[in-house]
C-alpha cells in the first residue's frame, strides 16, 4: 500500500522492462504491478503500449518504444521488425 507515497520515472520502468525481456517475464504484468504500487512519472499509456508490443509481437524493448512513439509517422530504421507492424519505414541501407 505504497500507492500515493512513492513514485518512479518512466525510465526506471523501461529499465525493468529490459530485465523482463532478458528473463522472459510478462511485460504487461510488470507495468501493471509497478503502477499498482507507485505513481509513474511520465506517459503510462506509452509504457502499456510498449509492454503490449513486447508480449504480443515479441518485440525488443527499445524497438517497441520506438514503434509506439512514432505513432502513424514514418520511422527511419534498418530494422525490418517495424514492417511486421505495418509501419511506414524509410529503410536505412548499410
Amino acid at each position: 500500500t505504497y500507492k500515493g507515497k512513492i513514485w518512479t520515472s518512466q525510465w526506471a520502468v523501461v529499465e525493468i522492462l529490459l530485465v523482463a525481456e532478458e528473463f522472459g517475464l510478462n511485460p504487461e504484468i510488470i507495468v501493471d504491478s509497478i503502477r499498482q504500487i507507485a505513481t509513474i512519472d511520465g506517459d503510462v499509456n506509452v509504457l502499456f503500449a510498449t509492454a503490449h508490443l513486447m508480449k504480443e509481437k515479441n518485440m525488443k524493448t527499445f524497438d517497441a518504444i520506438h514503434a509506439v512513439s512514432c505513432g502513424s509517422d514514418i520511422i527511419i530504421s534498418s530494422d525490418n521488425v517495424f514492417d511486421r507492424l505495418g509501419l511506414n519505414r524509410i529503410k536505412l541501407e548499410s
